[in-house]
């Protein structure tokens, strides 16, 4: 069973992404093909192609030969247990949380593509690396929302704060412009 979680974190998910240093080799238009990868990127050729070969994960085929249309970005989650949400009773009960950081890029026909294959955070057994993938986003009408996705295949854990394999993260924030920062 594939489980959904959906954040909303207006004003955090714009502070995170207003504070992020531009890459000085960025260029628009910048093909991201398995050749022309990020260097410091450790999603392998052979992987590239698996994915192609897989008919049934389309995202994964287009994120292979996709077109960079953005700076690079660094969503930042911050994931627990919050106020009046509907939860399970012992879900994040402790008040643990789950920083997770995904730098990613928003490439053309609306995929989102991480820039590394894996997450990683910190748990009580150390360092936690786990596959991460990337989805879809979308800008509002009015400019001012951006929606997208992110798909975790593996199950991440920390002390009372899990997300199961599968789960798609949808995630939605404010854009603002540097007049409104002002």
């Amino acid at each position: 069973m594939k489980r959904t979680f959906l954040i909303v974190s207006l004003p955090l998910v714009a502070s995170a992404f207003s504070s992020i240093p531009a890459d000085p080799r960025f260029s628009p238009r910048r093909p991201l093909g398995p050749s022309q990868q990020h260097p410091e990127e450790d999603i392998s050729t052979s992987r590239s192609a698996a994915s192609a070969s897989d008919s049934s994960d389309a995202t994964a085929t287009a994120t292979a030969t996709a077109t960079v249309t953005s700076a690079p970005w660094r969503i930042v989650m911050d994931i627990g247990r919050e106020p009046l949400a509907r939860m399970p009773f012992d879900w994040a009960r402790s008040g643990c949380r789950m920083p997770l950081v995904v730098p990613c890029d928003f490439g053309e026909n609306n995929l989102l593509i991480p820039r590394k294959a894996t997450l990683s955070f910190t748990g009580p057994d150390g360092a936690n690396v786990k596959p991460v993938e990337g989805g879809t986003w979308r800008l509002a009408d009015d400019s001012k929302q951006l929606s997208f996705s992110l798909n975790v295949p593996d199950r991440l854990t920390r002390r009372d704060v899990y997300i199961d394999a599968g789960t798609e993260l949808s995630l939605t924030g404010r854009v603002y412009t540097q007049a409104e920062m002002d």
